[in-house]
């Protein structure tokens, strides 16, 4: 696919164009050709079916929004994402609807289908495990941010990336869900360590957040501070009810206050040397 709108075929031995087949709007939706088809999206909210060998359109399924997503075709079935916030499963031999699964935002991740079952991420921070059949909700992850990246499925788990800078490897089957519990300082000198106990769990670190993956429940918490600071909170409780959640710790330094009185008081001192010495020569000059 290209950014002119086009679907082309080249020949593999020398990139010479076989055909081309021009949609609507951008191509990013990468191909997937499965039996002699070439299945792809386009920007202009279409799901396109097109011969392998000729380019020659086999159908076209219209979604409510583009479609950057890439196919996956397995069984006869091809399964894709729409900025519609929809996750499709058309029949790949004439594009009816067999299913379609509402996430709460765009749809651009591209599936993967392992084991009966569709792993595909959303705009609305979750991945989701769909039944390839139905399209019924096996279980959701919800990360801190959207969900781009595509799934991969290997020994029994999920990998997957999120806008959260982070890297997931969750459980095929499903499991109790967690949420992500973020510590985030504010303050915090260069270089310093700072702990927090959570749930008996217990992390150090240098960087301003500090990360627990934890089920719902009440828990109470506990910060050790960096050296000569002071933290807003030493302890506190937390609720995960089914979201992640965000604590703020702001820490102050025990040695600004000091410092500027370090700072004053030498200026004081230099001031009366310095009048101590001008008094000494003048009394010298009688």
């Amino acid at each position: 696919g290209s950014n002119d709108h086009n679907v082309y075929a080249l020949n593999a031995s020398d990139g010479s164009l076989v055909w081309n087949y021009t949609t609507g709007d951008f191509v990013i939706s990468s191909p997937a050709v499965v039996d002699g088809t070439v299945y792809v999206g386009s920007y202009d909210h279409n799901i396109y079916a097109l011969d392998a060998y000729t380019g020659a359109e086999v159908w076209i399924y219209p979604t409510g929004g583009a479609v950057s997503s890439s196919p996956a075709v397995v069984d006869g079935v091809v399964y894709v994402g729409s900025n519609d916030n929809n996750i499709y499963a058309l029949d790949a031999s004439n594009g009816n609807v067999i299913w379609n699964y509402t996430t709460g935002d765009h749809v651009a991740s591209s599936p993967a289908v392992a084991d009966g079952i569709v792993f595909v991420g959303s705009h609305d921070k979750n991945l989701y495990a769909l039944q390839a059949s139905s399209g019924t909700l096996l279980w959701s992850y919800r990360t801190l941010k959207k969900v781009v990246s595509s799934p991969a499925v290997a020994n029994g788990a999920v990998y997957f990336g999120s806008y959260d800078h982070i890297v997931y490897a969750i459980g095929e089957i499903s499991s109790p869900q967690t949420y992500m519990v973020s510590f985030v300082a504010s303050g915090l000198p260069q270089g310093a360590n700072w702990t927090v106990t959570l749930n008996g769990q217990t992390k150090s670190s240098t960087s301003n957040t500090i990360l627990f993956s934890i089920q719902n429940g009440d828990y109470s918490f506990s910060v050790i501070p960096p050296v000569d600071c002071t933290a807003s909170l030493l302890s506190g409780n937390v609720t995960v009810n089914s979201d992640n959640v965000n604590q703020q710790i702001a820490f102050v330094s025990n040695l600004q206050g000091f410092s500027w009185l370090f700072v004053v008081s030498l200026f004081v001192v230099v001031l009366f040397l310095l009048a101590l010495v001008v008094f000494v020569l003048r009394r010298r000059k009688r």
